[in-house]
């Protein structure tokens, strides 16, 4: 005969997973911030903050980005080849880490 255990934490687990998953339904209002802590700005540009890159740009208004010169920027400046990319990636990892993984 097999015994299986543990089951009961998987199905915790998986009960978690599925209300985090609800939790992320939706729209979310996110600061910058929260989109792009340090930690991703680290990895993913020469910046040590989304602020830091913000002033080296010589943004002044929150409208500049969605100029395409604050795109051709970031594709200088990071690992991404646009504006798009950048947020779609940290919006991965938002989700991600909301998830919990």
């Amino acid at each position: 005969m097999l015994k299986i255990t543990g089951l009961d934490k998987l199905q915790r687990r998986l009960d978690d997973l599925q209300r985090r998953a609800k939790d992320l339904d939706g729209t979310h209002d996110l600061t910058f911030a929260e989109l792009f802590p340090d930690s991703f700005m680290h990895r993913n540009t020469r910046f040590p903050s989304m602020q830091a890159m913000i002033d080296d740009a010589g943004i002044e208004d929150g409208d500049d980005i969605q100029k395409p010169e604050w795109s051709s920027f970031v594709a200088q400046h990071t690992k991404f080849s646009s504006w798009d990319e950048m947020k779609s990636a940290a919006g991965q990892e938002w989700a991600k880490k909301q998830l919990g993984f």
